[in-house]
């Protein structure tokens, strides 16, 4: 019993939480069907295509989302995450976290689904008209939209004011959060003070284009405040193309 009991003390802690995300968007556009056949000889062009699109959150007779109208949006919903870390050594941490447990939106507000239909037998460019394409909208049910899981693993390792991250994330399905290619990020954190950090990251993969990030903050006993840009392309902003903007905050009681 006294090995046993040793074994286990030598193990490094786990620790764990659970986090409840409240969800909500805007507007909602999928492509449900999209079928077309083409073929051409030296004179005329045969043409038929079927485009359904399902759509939330869009006045089609106005042609604009109506968002503005509707708070907080077109949809709602709810996500779980369960997280995972361990301090393995002194200066190594793993962590493990499970995103999008149990996901859903609900879309409820100006549900509707678009058939574009173009029958064009026989077409020619002289003969081309507009009243070829024929644009149906019904309104349909409200319909749910499930969130793909996602999961995240990544690592720390200290170096006296040094700490350097590493993460990877492998989704299943793609979604508006989510892909299934896998994305890879780095990134290091530099204590110049024990109360401000410096950081910079870089990132690819998923739906993503490369992604560069820079950020600071202050760290108090019991207040932090953080944040951070993100830009595509190159690492320089000059020549980057997008950027993000985040910010966050943590009062400690």
């Amino acid at each position: 019993m006294e090995k046993i009991s040793s074994s286990f003390a030598d193990f490094p802690p786990i620790y764990g939480g659970v986090s409840i995300g409240y969800l909500h968007g805007l507007a909602y556009g999928e492509i449900l069907d999209f079928t077309t056949e083409f073929s051409t000889n030296d004179s005329v062009m045969d043409v038929y295509n079927n485009l359904l699109i399902r759509t939330a959150g869009y006045d089609t007779d106005k042609e604009e989302i109506i968002a503005s109208s509707v708070f907080p949006g077109a949809g709602s919903g709810f996500r779980m995450s369960l997280g995972f870390t361990s301090p393995i050594t002194d200066k190594i941490t793993a962590s493990l976290a499970i995103n999008n447990l149990f996901g859903k939106i609900n879309w409820t507000e100006a549900t509707e689904e678009h058939l574009i239909n173009v029958e064009a037998p026989g077409l020619t460019i002289d003969t081309w008209d507009d009243s070829l394409l024929v644009d149906t909208t019904y309104t349909i049910d409200k319909f749910s939209q499930t969130i793909p899981v996602e999961i995240h693993m990544g690592g720390s390792y200290k170096l006296n004011e040094f700490t350097f991250y590493g993460d990877y994330v492998q989704g299943f399905d793609n979604s508006l959060l989510t892909s299934a290619k896998p994305k890879f990020s780095f990134g290091a954190e530099y204590m110049p003070l024990d109360w401000l950090p410096v950081r910079a990251g870089f990132g690819f993969g998923g739906d993503e284009k490369a992604h560069f990030s820079l950020g600071s903050g202050f760290e108090f006993t019991n207040f932090e405040f953080s944040w951070g840009v993100s830009y595509h392309t190159s690492p320089l902003y000059t020549t980057a193309t997008g950027l993000k903007v985040s910010f966050g905050a943590l009062l400690a009681f």
